[in-house]
């Protein structure tokens, strides 16, 4: 799915670890944050990069991988693409009702780990 010039950007936990070994296409940046309690940086960060590549005037998407949880943590810097009319951005959400990672560290039964259920 990704071309050459996109910028891929995985948030910390799932996303990032179904990437570790990916084969990336030329001229594919990759982004993620290595330091894992930072759940939620890559909505901003995707709006960040977005708006790099869009001011850049280089060709290429933006596509960031994001679980629910972090989502909700700064979705509403959605609302800020759309206010700077970023529309080459593609967000893939990874629904697994929950902070999934937070599970395997802290165990699956703890309630705080649970979210609410968006239609995305």
């Amino acid at each position: 799915m990704l071309q050459e010039g996109d910028i891929l950007i995985a948030e910390s936990g799932m996303a990032q670890f179904g990437f570790s070994d990916a084969v990336l296409p030329n001229s594919v940046r990759y982004i993620t944050q290595l330091y894992f309690g930072s759940i939620g940086y890559s909505v901003p960060a995707c709006f960040g990069a977005a708006l790099a590549q869009k001011e850049s005037g280089k060709p290429g998407r933006t596509v960031l991988v994001v679980g629910d949880g972090s989502l909700q943590l700064t979705a509403q810097e959605i609302g800020t693409m759309i206010k700077h009319g970023l529309r080459n951005v593609i967000i893939i959400v990874i629904d697994n009702d929950g902070y999934t990672i937070e599970r395997a560290i802290h165990g699956p039964e703890h309630a705080y780990n649970d979210i609410a259920a968006w239609n995305h």
